[in-house]
């Protein structure tokens, strides 16, 4: 239920970022394709030391979409995207930080965290380029 709840609320704070009048920006544009890539290999789960490295990477990227992002003119819907997504790697980073996971949860929560991240890259590429 939380993770539907988790994909219900992205999919509906994406769908209102295509409306948004931003301008399409570079820097936001690469930390999203970073975020993408990140979470797009399951076999980092494999090895718990990558599977941790790579949940604070994912967090820390998403932190830094918020902080750049909220500096941005007209860009509070990506901004919201951006929490929802932090919230996310966030809660996986967490996890690694006081516990060890599965590696199935690990492979779960990446597959969740690209297909989030995937929505954010197409929304904020079709915005407008100055």
């Amino acid at each position: 239920m939380k993770r539907l709840l988790s994909a219900f609320s992205t999919a509906f704070l994406l769908a209102g970022c295509a409306f948004s009048p931003s301008w399409f920006d570079s820097n936001e544009q690469s930390r999203i394709t970073d975020i993408v890539m990140m979470s797009s290999n399951p076999e980092v789960c494999a090895d718990n030391a990558k599977a941790r490295g790579n949940a604070i990477q994912l967090h820390d990227a998403t932190a830094w979409l918020v902080v750049y992002g909220s500096m941005l003119p007209n860009n509070e819907k990506l901004v919201d995207a951006y929490k929802n997504l932090d919230g996310i790697t966030s809660d996986f980073a967490r996890r690694y930080t006081n516990e060890t996971p599965s590696a199935t949860y690990c492979k779960l929560k990446l597959k969740n965290i690209n297909e989030a991240s995937n929505l954010v890259l197409s929304t904020s590429g079709r915005r407008p380029r100055p």
